[in-house]
C-alpha cells in the first residue's frame, strides 16, 4: 500500500514527473527551472535549436542580439520591452549591457532555462519562473536587484 505508493512517487519524480528537482549542478537546478515533461533531447540538437533561435534575431552579418532584435524578441514572448520579466531574462542570461544580448549570454541563458526554442522560453513554466525571480521574498531577489541597478548606474559609479 504506502510503500508502493511512495516508490511510484520516487519513480515520478526521477523521470520528470512535473516537479521542480534537478540533479545538483545542472544548469536547469542553477536557474531553478520546473521539470518539464517534454522528452530529453540530445545536447547537439538542443544547441543547434538555440543557434537556430538567436539567429533569426541578429540583424544580418551581426553575431549578437542588438535593440530590433530585442523588439522582435519580446513582440515574440509576447512581453513590451519594459516589462520586468525582460530583467529577469537578462539576468539568467548575465546580460552585460540593457537591451542587448550577446551570441554567449543568449546561448548561456538558454541553456539554464533548459530551453532550445523561443516557443519553450515562452511557455508558461518558464515565465512563471521568471516572474518568481522579481518577487522580494526569493532567494535570488538581492541578485536580480544588484544586476538591474548596476544597469541604472552611469559607468564611472
Amino acid at each position: 500500500g504506502g510503500v508502493a505508493r511512495l516508490r511510484g512517487k520516487r519513480r515520478r519524480a526521477a523521470v520528470g514527473g512535473g516537479g521542480i528537482a534537478h540533479a545538483a549542478g545542472t544548469p536547469a537546478a542553477e536557474a531553478g527551472v520546473p521539470v518539464g515533461k517534454r522528452p530529453r533531447r540530445p545536447a547537439q540538437t538542443m544547441e543547434h535549436l538555440r543557434r537556430e533561435a538567436i539567429d533569426s534575431y541578429c540583424a544580418p552579418g551581426e553575431d549578437d542580439i542588438g535593440l530590433d532584435g530585442m523588439m522582435r524578441l519580446c513582440a515574440d514572448l509576447g512581453v513590451e520591452p519594459e516589462d520586468p520579466v525582460m530583467i529577469a531574462l537578462s539576468f539568467v542570461m548575465k546580460a552585460e549591457n540593457l537591451g542587448y544580448y550577446t551570441r554567449e549570454e543568449f546561448m548561456r541563458g538558454m541553456e539554464r532555462l533548459g530551453c532550445a526554442t523561443i516557443a519553450e522560453l515562452k511557455s508558461s513554466p518558464v515565465q512563471t519562473r521568471l516572474r518568481s525571480l522579481l518577487a522580494p521574498d526569493n532567494s535570488h531577489f538581492y541578485e536580480l536587484y544588484k544586476f538591474a541597478y548596476g544597469w541604472a548606474c552611469e559607468p564611472a559609479q
